[in-house]
């Protein structure tokens, strides 16, 4: 790489989930396959990406780049990837989820699109049978699921029954079963 084409990045992912090793391993790889590249990875609390970075971004002071879930919300510090890339290739790979970046604006490529947050429960069918308990039934309450899985942890000793983080964004499913 010539030093024209050498650059230092920054880049701010959440630690919300395990990414952290994963994108630190591909920080590592792409540095030294581009040796004229730095890439300085600041890994902090949800809560600094969905508050503190919009503020950062409007000052001119965030990073170059960031793992973001407010994905139209953000779209006025974007830069239009669309010359940089195949465009017709990502259409046809991501259209479904590009307009989420476009934030109604009708084309652009505004970011690439890592991963999907799964919007419901995942049950340990497992525990429900060792334990004799009953999966409730559809339309059951929060409520009913408390109590069944209250009653799993009672006859398995378990020391959870039902878990969330308190991310806002995975709120999604419990506020959508309640309209």
């Amino acid at each position: 790489m010539t030093a024209a084409l050498a650059a230092d990045l920054s880049l701010m992912i959440s630690d919300v989930d395990a990414k952290g090793p994963v994108v630190t391993e591909l920080v590592e790889r792409y540095q030294a396959e581009n040796p004229g590249v730095t890439i300085t990875l600041n890994q902090v609390g949800y809560n600094v990406i969905r508050e503190q970075l919009p503020t950062q971004l409007e000052a001119g002071t965030g990073p170059d780049m960031a793992f973001v879930t407010n994905l139209g919300g953000l779209n006025p510090y974007y830069v239009d990837l669309t010359p940089y890339v195949d465009a017709n290739a990502w259409e046809a790979a991501y259209g479904a989820i590009l307009p989420w970046y476009r934030a109604g604006k009708p084309d652009g490529i505004y970011g690439y699109h890592t991963e999907m947050t799964v919007t419901g429960p995942y049950v340990n069918l497992t525990m429900f049978e060792e334990a004799g308990v009953d999966i409730p039934e559809p339309g059951s309450t929060w409520d009913d699921w408390a109590e069944a899985t209250q009653a799993v942890m009672d006859a398995t000793g378990s020391y959870a029954g039902m878990v969330m983080d308190r991310s806002g964004h995975r709120m999604a499913g419990p506020a959508m079963s309640y309209g």
